[in-house]
């Protein structure tokens, strides 16, 4: 019975991602869809391996089985990524059942997770994966600890019912093994405890939670040592790439972050680029805004919906300081929670005004339901659009060059970051060659490359030092066309 309840929950993900499989490969895609062996896997694991961004095995071991799967066709990456959207939005439905009993709740709140306009980025985009996969082992840690916790308040805690809480570890474990977000786990499931699992009169009792507290101990000592090798493998040089600067951390810094959270968080899936052109006084006037509707909404619901706030704010405190859609991947199940409670709220029984309350529910779960379907079908246009221009691209190289001279250099202008709001490129371009020309030996810098770029750098002296079989290249309208020489390129594309 409960399948076929959720049955609606996978068709919904289905439809809204429907256009997704068909996506070409964005951003730096191409980094990720080469042949990885199992000692390769192994490695990932290994935090000892040097210079790399990030320590995210579990990402990379996703990566790696698509490829054993499909190779270097999109569609079945594209496939896998939904297919983990869906045992996510199941983890959540079925750990709001628990919480609640309420399969009214349990399927609204996923549904909406299901349509939440922020996701696209990490479900569409294979290389925003991370978040998704962190998912994958998060919501269930959540579902299996909330099972466990259930069933001993319940007083029928068995050996059974004990796997339950190591099943939540594994998944904890899981998590923290996919992406730095992880680290939140132990208090979510902490706040998840206090809020639905401890009698109102015990809630500040230090011997309770002395006690209670050996549940959670597990939990904390694995985020922290997780936070011990992550210090050490940043320190080392091991892991590159850390998060935010002095400039992020600026009080404006984390208004414009405050406020693209708070717009991504509501389902306005253009936050954070609506956000650069906002005027200061209006970006204040949004932080503010949302402040009092969640005060608000905590004083008219109560203490589940304290929970719903406290869950977004938490599990959002990696990246308090920056904005990015795909980031909203976990915390964005705090803000479903508190829609679906807000629908429940006025689809209460009342002698008086029933009909009207419960119009209004109803409208406005369906109002929400369908109003970030549209968004999401629509942001993932734009990736498929995205995917089309990228491929077009690449093809147009391949037939101005089908076979160029060994080893050859591609000096490349106008490269698009992004198409609307979806990535195009980024730093994807250079990637990308291994694509087109897959036994090697062409190599692509970008004039407009954001780091420093010595090979572009010695190109833009006077006279310019170019490498063995330069290739020169320019993109405008949609148009890939070939120079004769570094200056022209520079020329046509208003570089010089």
């Amino acid at each position: 019975m409960a399948l076929f309840r959720l049955a609606p929950l996978v068709l919904l993900s289905a439809v809204a991602y429907a256009s997704t499989p068909a996506n070409f490969w964005v951003g730096d895609d191409y980094n990720y869809i080469g042949p990885k062996g199992l000692d390769r896997v192994v490695g990932f694991f290994d935090p000892a391996v040097p210079s790399r961004a990030f320590y995210r095995p579990m990402n990379w071991t996703s990566w790696a089985l698509d490829y054993f799967l499909y190779g270097i066709t999109p569609f079945g990456w594209h496939v896998s990524s939904i297919l983990i959207h869906t045992v996510a939005i199941i983890a959540i439905a079925l750990a709001v059942l628990k919480l609640f009993n309420n399969w009214n709740l349990a399927l609204l709140v996923g549904a909406l997770f299901a349509v939440h306009p922020s996701h696209p980025e990490t479900v569409t985009w294979i290389g925003g994966r991370a978040d998704e996969v962190c998912g994958l082992f998060y919501f269930p840690a959540l579902l299996f600890f909330v099972a466990y916790l259930r069933r001993r308040q319940e007083g029928k805690e068995g050996r059974a019912d004990r796997s339950l809480y190591w099943l939540a570890f594994a998944m904890a474990a899981g998590t923290l093994l996919s992406k730095e977000m992880g680290v939140t786990i132990a208090a979510a499931l902490l706040l998840t405890d206090f809020f639905f699992f401890t009698p109102e009169g015990r809630m500040r009792d230090p011997g309770y939670w002395q006690q209670r507290i050996r549940l959670h101990l597990p939990f904390i000592l694995l985020v922290v040592a997780y936070g011990a090798m992550r210090y050490f493998l940043v320190a080392a040089h091991i892991v590159t790439n850390t998060y935010s600067g002095p400039s992020q951390l600026s009080l404006q810094g984390m208004i414009n972050a405050t406020t693209s959270n708070i717009m991504l968080a509501a389902g306005l899936w253009g936050g954070p680029l609506w956000v650069q052109s906002m005027p200061g006084p209006i970006k204040v006037l949004v932080l503010l805004a949302g402040l009092a509707v969640a005060a608000g909404l905590v004083r008219w619901l109560g203490r589940h919906a304290m929970y719903a706030v406290l869950w977004t704010v938490v599990t959002l405190l990696p990246t308090s300081n920056l904005s990015a859609s795909r980031w909203m991947y976990i915390p964005s199940f705090g803000v479903c929670l508190l829609a679906g409670l807000v629908v429940v709220k006025l689809l209460e029984k009342r002698s008086t005004e029933e009909g009207l309350r419960r119009r209004v529910g109803y409208g406005f779960a369906l109002l929400l339901v369908a109003g970030w379907g549209i968004a999401v079908v629509y942001e993932n246009v734009l990736w498929h659009r995205s995917g089309e221009i990228a491929r077009s691209l690449l093809t147009q190289v391949k037939a101005l060059e089908p076979e160029p001279p060994r080893p050859a250099t591609v000096y490349f202008s106008g490269a698009p970051a992004n198409y609307k709001t979806a990535l195009l490129f980024n730093t994807g371009l250079p990637s990308a060659m291994s694509l087109i020309y897959p036994t090697g030996g062409v190599d692509l810098h970008e004039v407009e490359q954001r780091l420093p770029d010595p090979v572009i750098q010695d190109a833009l002296k006077t006279p310019p030092v170019l490498r063995p079989n330069p290739l020169f290249m320019g993109y405008s309208d949609g148009v890939v066309q070939e120079y004769s020489s570094m200056d022209q390129l520079l020329r046509a594309t208003g570089k010089r």
